[in-house]
């Protein structure tokens, strides 16, 4: 990936913060949680308490086991929701069946919601918010979303506006994974640019990927990330180990 290139797309295309845009969008913060990341869960969820923001979470339990852990969670600004899977599996591979199968009901989940008139910031759990996010979803757009490279979008954070481009946007990506099994994020993408929809970029700088912050920004640059994603890295133990090193794991032992 040539990074001064992705720099310099995304400061092209995206938009500054506006601190009175994110109070009139009726967003709601979905997630999806498995059994074998329920920690992880937890580490974005004790990150999110910090930044004393409240927004409507919607909390998919992808099995059984984690729907009874996530229990303690519910509360008036908490849902938590079943998948409709039943099966516990353990951690799945990335580009594996498995996590294929996992990942391809995420256009599911969130147009469930997208349907209801409610506005989905969807976001992966291998994340922690280290400020207030919202702010940065301002302007005549649609979405809001991560490059992962040049071309590339990440579909580990989107902020979804709840309207006809969008609703056919989302339909379009789950009819493409339900006749194609395949990487959410890969058939995303095919489908994207096809697509009559005005998306935004979040700035690197400060929505880096994680092959940016955890390997080639300064100090003083990662001091300026909003959210951190470990990404670019393969494997629950590898990201709990990154997580550690850089001080971003809040779990207690």
């Amino acid at each position: 990936m040539d990074a001064r290139a992705l720099e310099d797309t995304i400061r092209q295309k995206s938009s500054q913060p506006n601190h009175e845009s994110d109070c009139h969008n009726n967003w709601t913060i979905l997630l999806t949680v498995n059994n074998a990341y329920f920690d992880f869960f937890q580490n974005w969820h004790l990150a999110y308490s910090k930044l004393n923001i409240n927004y409507p979470i919607i909390i998919v339990a992808e099995d059984v086991l984690v729907y009874e852990k996530l229990k303690p969670f519910q509360s008036e600004s908490v849902t938590i929701e079943k998948s409709g899977h039943e099966d516990v599996k353990k951690s799945a591979a990335y580009g594996s069946k498995e996590f294929s199968k996992l990942v391809s009901q995420r256009p599911t989940h969130i147009l469930r919601h997208l349907t209801k008139g409610v506005n989905i910031l969807y976001s992966d759990i291998d994340m922690v918010w280290l400020k207030n996010p919202f702010p940065y979803f301002k302007g005549d757009f649609d979405m809001w979303i991560e490059l992962d490279s040049i071309n590339n979008y990440c579909t580990g954070l989107m902020a979804i506006k709840s309207n006809k481009n969008c609703l056919r946007l989302i339909k379009t990506w789950q009819n493409s994974l339900q006749l194609k099994q395949e990487i959410d994020q890969t058939a995303f993408n095919k489908v994207v640019n096809k697509a009559p929809i005005n998306i935004s970029i979040l700035d690197n700088r400060i929505f880096p990927t994680g092959q940016q912050y955890f390997g080639t920004l300064t100090d003083k640059q990662r001091a300026l990330a909003i959210v951190v994603h470990n990404n670019w890295i393969v494997g629950q133990t590898a990201k709990l180990e990154r997580f550690k090193k850089y001080k971003l794991w809040f779990v207690p032992v």
